[in-house]
């Protein structure tokens, strides 16, 4: 299955995504919450055309977490909220999963903290070369490679987009626990937060006993 590069649209938006969440748990229904979104202009767009791609995206990223996971995002810290989404984002797009995994965390594993211009160009080119990315235009490349910096950024997987100097972020262990509760993938979905396969397999043989 082919790459969807609808992400480009919107980047994290936390505030955003809390407030839809919280509407969300509120009317348990996506249908009557767009009505609500575009009638109040909830997400303060100048243009309905922006509001309705705007709320697309992240309703299609909010509606992979489970309401356990929904609850948790509107009250946990800002950053934990955060945490969250990336999670909601890397099981709705999954050339953002691909890059965590097979770029950002394997360079992080390697204690080669620094991401290059050349590390994406050859992870793009692997995907073309498979036939999971079509070819862009170069304006749609930029636009792509700005969008999964800045939510590399706002995820705290990157210092900043500048600079681009990999991190691991605390997560606290509600997070992880509401996941491997969740979701059969848990494994396969913690590898996003960099963590080890021996840390993951520890957190594996533990949480059940807890």
């Amino acid at each position: 299955m082919k790459y969807n590069l609808s992400f480009i649209g919107a980047s994290l938006f936390p505030n955003e995504s809390i407030k839809l969440a919280k509407l969300y748990l509120d009317h348990k229904n996506w249908e009557k919450l767009q009505k609500i979104v575009l009638e109040e202009n909830i997400l303060q767009k100048n243009t309905l055309a922006t509001t309705k791609r705007e709320y697309r995206e992240l309703k299609k990223r909010l509606e992979n977490l489970p309401v356990p996971l929904l609850e948790y995002l509107v009250s946990s810290t800002h950053d934990m909220a955060k945490l969250t989404l990336i999670y909601a984002i890397c099981k709705a797009t999954h050339i953002i999963y691909d890059f965590i995994i097979e770029v950002i965390r394997e360079k992080y594993l390697l204690f080669d903290y620094t991401l290059l211009d050349m590390d994406y160009e050859k992870f793009i080119r692997r995907k073309e070369e498979i036939e999971l990315l079509s070819p862009v235009t170069d304006k749609t490349a930029r636009k792509t490679k700005n969008m999964l910096l800045k939510i590399l950024e706002q995820g705290g997987l990157l210092n900043n987009v500048k600079e681009r100097q990999i991190q691991r972020p605390y997560v606290d262990e509600g997070l992880l626990k509401l996941i491997y509760r969740n979701d059969k993938h848990a494994d396969k979905y913690f590898k996003i937060f960099l963590l080890s396969d021996t840390d993951i397999k520890n957190y594996r043989e533990r949480f059940p006993n807890e």
